[in-house]
């Protein structure tokens, strides 16, 4: 059996909002959300969305942030 990627609460969230979600509008593209689709819960959204909506647009942030990390180290690098 695979290890569980999220705790608990997390999954918990998930299977009560799922149902719900069907038939329901993508917050990040507008498209429907049907029944065989893989869907996940957002973690800043709290919503579900399409699973390639949701990771993309946590690349997208992860990649912003890894850019202000880099822009920042450069500005206290001591110079040789």
């Amino acid at each position: 059996m695979a290890k569980a990627k999220y705790n608990w609460s997390h999954q918990q969230k998930r299977s009560v909002m799922l149902p719900q979600a069907i038939g329901r509008p993508c917050i990040y593209c507008g498209g429907v959300m049907l029944e065989w689709m893989k869907l996940d819960l957002d973690h800043t959204t709290g919503q579900i969305t399409h699973s390639r909506c949701n990771r993309s647009a946590g690349a997208k942030y992860g990649n912003a942030l890894r850019g202000l990390r880099r822009r920042h180290s450069t500005i206290y690098r001591k110079e040789k």
